[in-house]
């Protein structure tokens, strides 16, 4: 397991919806552990999006297709965010 993979195992009740600044923040951390990580760098850009921040989430996003071409809910949320 990857660092940020365990911490994120500490916050299994994370969610952008409920605390969009503390989901960013943690978010931030586990793609600045992993960053070829295709799935932090979505819950990144879904946390930035929820936080309203938009450019962040779309180039968090937009990483997140090019690490994974075939991640089908990466393009799904890209194409929502576009």
């Amino acid at each position: 397991m990857t660092p940020a993979a365990g911490r994120l195992e500490q916050f299994p009740d994370l969610h952008p919806a409920l605390d969009p600044q503390s989901a960013l923040a943690e978010m931030k951390e586990a793609a600045r552990l992993d960053p070829k990580n295709a799935h932090f760098q979505l819950l990144l850009g879904m946390a930035a999006s929820a936080a309203m921040h938009p450019a962040e989430a779309l180039a968090a996003m937009e990483r997140s297709v090019q690490l994974d071409p075939r991640y089908s809910r990466a393009w799904y949320n890209l194409a929502m965010a576009r």
